[in-house]
């Protein structure tokens, strides 16, 4: 089949010849030959891309690299987020001992009920404080001190040990000089008539 000319206004082919030149350039460019190709692909289905081929060869690698890359720093980066999730758990955990062992503690010390305790958890709480010893003191200064007990006092109204307040000289004596007093006590009693009568018996 011979070529065949057709002739077209000057304009016409001036446009085509603009057109064809970006078109090329386009696909050669590689910052827009995929898009470029895309678009005619749309518009011709079978339209070939002579390009395609060679870009492929040098991208394909480059995108094996750059996506062993991605994989790997994601599993870097899902290592890295799973033991600050561990770390995270076992400080959680180190907190809720000490809190619980110093609750226990103060539970002990104190000789507080649950209830009491449970006083004390929630005084932490409405002050926002985790001072448990603080929180124990206000809990224990704020229950109602009993009434001082009327009737069963048996104690005398006064202790006089060493007979001074009463003037009781035989009391005194005994914890001035214990030895002196006893040997006084030994001899008065071996001079009491009932004393001497029990022995004649």
């Amino acid at each position: 089949m011979s070529d065949t000319t057709i002739p077209v206004a000057r304009d016409q082919y001036d446009l085509h010849v603009r057109s064809a030149q970006l078109l090329t350039q386009l696909l050669g460019d590689p910052r827009t030959a995929a898009r470029a190709e895309e678009l005619v692909a749309q518009i011709n289905p079978q339209a070939k891309f002579p390009m395609r081929d060679a870009r492929e060869a040098v991208l394909q690698p480059l995108r094996g690299e750059l996506e062993a890359e991605r994989q790997a720093r994601q599993a870097l980066e899902a290592r890295l987020t799973a033991r600050e999730e561990r770390e995270a758990a076992a400080e959680r955990q180190r907190q809720e001992d000490d809190m619980m062992s110093r609750l226990n503690g103060i539970k002990t010390k104190r000789g507080f009920s649950d209830d009491m305790m449970q006083r004390v958890i929630d005084r932490m709480r409405e002050n926002n404080n985790p001072d448990v010893d603080a929180a124990a003191a206000l809990v224990a200064e704020s229950v109602p001190k009993p009434p001082p007990v009327a009737g069963n006092d048996f104690l005398p109204q006064s202790v006089d040990p060493y007979g001074v307040s009463s003037g009781d000289e035989k009391w005194a004596a005994l914890h001035k000089n214990s030895d002196q007093w006893l040997t006084s006590e030994l001899r008065a009693i071996a001079r009491d008539p009932e004393f001497a009568r029990l022995g004649n018996q």
